[in-house]
């Protein structure tokens, strides 16, 4: 600093010398400074901070009669330190009517005049004005309609001859008042430039030039002007991989412990520990687990094991519990658990495979619980699956599946139907197979007719006696003998209510008819005998002890059958009316012990 004595007497004092109002430096005496000579004093200033310091020189001196030349001001600038300021997000490659932009984040609070941006040209583009306080945002675009876009308290700076941003390879600077360069960025085809959508740095904190702490704007909005960006990473921020998440089995029974995979990964930039649970969604946990340290950018396998779960899709979810997590957005990931139903749990209780010309194919299912059938399936002996898209099977209420709407008019009211997409598949009149899988594509039910075992007649269903019986057996089927000829929608025209506790035979109807007008055709005779399994005999005599059929002969039976008779003598001729002896004899498979039944029965026709 130099300093003359413009007076004529010899001058003493002192030189002060002061930043932001406070005097920090050593003061300067000197003594004896005679008129017109000159003084130089250096002082070396403590490190200023970054951006205008203002510096006060101040001389001293007693009885000076001109104090108006004894102050001196100095603007000094200091440049701002590397990162100072970073670029945080840019759209090069705008659409439509959108419009290029960049935005910084500031660590310190900023008088931006006369700071400059450009691109790879290295012309700086000076900012005409603009304030930036320590975590503000501020947007530089071309035109002030931008200004629109930008979130709420972020400072926004028009610059009309801002520099176009090439689409796919360009450079952005930032420089300070002095010229130096505080932050910078070069980008090219490798950092995966989207066309419509902004580039953001992951944390406005690391380093602009490495294409990895940059990713394309996930928000909704495709860009995040003046805002936290949609891509940033939390200090502590623990994420469920939903899509990631497994199971074993695959198709599990409801017998079956399920064990889950759960990946669990460190999204954030400290390391994390906790616990994960899987809960019914709405109900209870079923399991939890803890994890040990996960470092950041780690991933790890959590897998816990719950009990068997219900038949059916169950719906689930997966909770990561991370103290002092940042995002809970991601600790959750719903999954569902599809278990497939036991066989025979809804089974086939009528069919119809040989319509008239005024009938339509269609097949008559029964459950014991509450079934959502969504998304179940029916196929035929070719493998042609037809799928059911909706219905609600209820407990032993008889739900039917059409091939098309033909027999609509003959179901109950409300009765519970559904056409699968394309109808059912077209069954063959002589042989075929059915088969009911659930949802899982398990087969829950099936059975397989042919003319050889089964009766099969022209324009009448086929039923079930009892729904709670195998599919597959033949015996345990006869056909319909009411006067519509089916009972789709409602209780079996053949449905035998009782079930023998003992060892007994039960003959329904008694009286019956065999006159083919559809009603009572048929008896049923249901036989439990006292043996796990056995070879049965049935023997029909008349009144005076004539043998006049023998339906059934050496036929190897389990502990409880049901067998028909339709009035039809061995010599193929119709039985008379009357009163008839029926005789069963069982061998026992095992021991060759016999076991024999006698019932009587009518045989009636219409006067």
């Amino acid at each position: 600093v130099p300093f003359t004595n413009g007076g004529v007497l010899p001058i003493a004092g002192l030189v002060q010398i002061a930043t932001a109002g406070i005097i920090s430096i050593p003061d300067h005496h000197f003594e004896d400074l005679l008129f017109g000579d000159t003084l130089t004093v250096h002082f070396r200033l403590p490190p200023l901070s970054p951006g205008n310091n203002q510096v006060s020189i101040s001389l001293i001196v007693p009885n000076d009669q001109n104090t108006s030349n004894n102050l001196y001001t100095k603007s000094i600038f200091v440049r701002y330190p590397f990162g100072a300021v970073t670029i945080n997000e840019f759209l090069p490659a705008p659409i439509d009517d959108q419009l290029e932009f960049v935005e910084l984040f500031s660590f310190y609070n900023i008088d931006l005049r006369n700071w400059a941006i450009s691109d790879n040209t290295k012309k700086p583009k000076t900012f005409p004005s603009g304030t930036i306080s320590t975590g503000d945002f501020t947007v530089i675009s071309r035109d002030s309609a931008f200004k629109l876009q930008v979130a709420d308290g972020a400072e926004f700076i028009a610059i009309h001859d801002l520099p176009i941003l090439n689409n796919l390879t360009d450079a952005i600077f930032l420089f300070d008042p002095t010229g130096a360069i505080i932050d910078s960025l070069y980008y090219n085809e490798g950092w995966n430039i989207n066309n419509g959508r902004s580039m953001e740095k992951v944390r406005p904190e690391f380093p602009s030039d490495t294409n990895i702490y940059w990713r394309v704007s996930i928000h909704s909005n495709r860009m995040t002007p003046g805002s936290v960006n949609s891509v940033y990473i939390k200090d502590m921020d623990g994420a469920v991989l939903t899509d990631s998440i497994r199971y074993e089995p695959i198709i599990p029974s409801q017998d079956d412990v399920i064990s889950v995979a759960a990946p669990i990964f460190n999204t954030g930039l400290r390391t994390i520990s906790g616990s994960v649970s899987i809960f019914k969604i709405a109900g209870e946990e079923l399991s939890r687990r803890t994890f040990e340290p996960l470092l950041p950018g780690d991933t790890t396998t959590i897998h816990l094991q719950i009990e068997p779960l219900p038949p059916g899709t169950n719906s689930l979810r997966l909770l990561l519990d991370i103290t002092g997590d940042d995002n809970k957005s991601n600790d959750s990931g719903d999954f569902t658990v599809t278990v497939h139903f036991p066989f025979a749990w809804v089974t086939f209780n009528e069919f119809l495979a040989q319509p008239d010309t005024l009938q339509s194919e269609f097949i008559e299912l029964i459950g014991f619980s509450e079934v959502d059938l969504s998304a179940w399936s029916i196929s035929d002996a070719s493998g042609n699956k037809r799928v059911l898209r909706n219905g609600m099977l209820k407990a032993e209420i008889p739900f039917v599946v059409l091939t098309d709407s033909t027999l609509l008019d003959l179901l109950p009211d409300k009765s519970a139907a559904a056409i699968p997409e394309g109808g059912l598949p077209t069954l063959n009149n002589n042989s075929d197979a059915l088969y009911l899988l659930d949802i899982t594509g398990t087969v829950i039910d099936s059975l397989s007719y042919n003319t050889n075992s089964w009766t099969l007649v022209h324009g009448r269903s086929n039923e079930k006696f009892r729904p709670d019986m195998v599919s597959s057996n033949p015996l345990r089927w006869g056909v319909a003998v009411n006067f519509e000829a089916m009972t789709p929608g409602r209780q079996n025209s053949l449905y035998l209510p009782r079930s023998l506790e003992m060892a007994g035979v039960i003959l329904e109807p008694n009286p019956f008819s065999p006159d083919h007008d559809g009603f009572e055709d048929v008896l049923s005779i249901k036989v439990k005998t006292p043996f796990p399994s056995a070879t049965i005999k049935l023997e029909i005599f008349d009144m005076v002890g004539r043998a006049i059929a023998t339906p059934y002969w050496n036929l190897a039976i389990p502990q409880e059958t049901i067998f028909t008779w339709n009035g039809v003598r061995d010599n193929g001729s119709p039985a008379r009316i009357g009163l008839y002896i029926l005789k069963i004899t069982a061998t026992n498979s095992i021991d060759g012990g016999q076991w024999e039944a006698v019932k009587t029965f009518v045989l009636a026709k219409k006067l």
